[in-house]
């Protein structure tokens, strides 16, 4: 019995260090994806919408949930057009970043309590709130911001299109300043559906939303 046990182990050992002495090749540690591969020729993502924007330029793009008004991909391009016009000619160029400042933010009283002591525990003045969007929860370690180029949200959008096909309205509840909300309303831009969007959470608006959308 003994010796079997030793023949097990040196077995082991001889199988482990064959291992070592033969590693495998590059070919080999090469792993292919079931899924088309995503174009290399880097785009934004504003490039892919105008594309969709052609293709479904009548059909609604966003859709309210409360009024149920809608834009369409057209007016949506054209919409977000005479933005980044007027901002260049504010002499916003490439590179820089805009920040929209309120002279005084306004929320619901049940939630401020969390945020004045929030701002207080980390010495910042109660008269000052602001927040800074696409910033990972920070569930695992603190909250750190993430640098993510127009590149990387196009691949990720695209690598959606393969493996989720919208067949109907989205339901948009994700906040959009939030990387996950973003990657939402990118991914169903390019799907040629429709969003519908909901001002907050309220059981009996998203239900009813749902209800009529789905």
């Amino acid at each position: 019995m003994l010796l079997r046990c030793r023949h097990q182990v040196l077995s082991v050992r001889g199988f482990a260090s064959a291992a070592k002495t033969t590693p495998p090749s590059h070919q080999q540690r090469i792993y292919k994806s079931a899924y088309p591969p995503i174009p290399a020729t880097p785009v934004t993502t504003w490039q892919l919408v105008q594309q969709a924007a052609k293709i479904f330029a009548d059909a609604p793009a966003l859709i309210c949930g409360i009024s149920h008004k809608h834009v369409t991909y057209c007016e949506f391009e054209d919409t977000v057009l005479q933005v980044a016009t007027s901002l260049s000619e504010r002499g916003v160029a490439k590179g820089d970043a805009s920040l929209y400042l309120a002279k005084f933010v306004v929320t619901h009283d049940s939630v401020e309590n969390a945020a004045t002591d929030a701002a207080k525990s980390e010495s910042i003045p109660t008269d000052r709130i602001f927040s800074v969007g696409s910033s990972p929860s920070g569930i695992q370690s603190f909250r750190h911001g993430v640098r993510l180029s127009f590149w990387n949200l196009a691949v990720n959008a695209l690598q959606w299109q393969t493996i989720d096909k919208f067949t109907s309205p989205a339901l948009a509840m994700l906040p959009y300043n939030h990387i996950y909300g973003t990657t939402l309303m990118n991914g169903v831009l390019l799907s040629g559906q429709p969003q519908v969007i909901l001002p907050k959470f309220d059981p009996v608006t998203f239900l009813q939303a749902l209800q009529q959308y789905k």
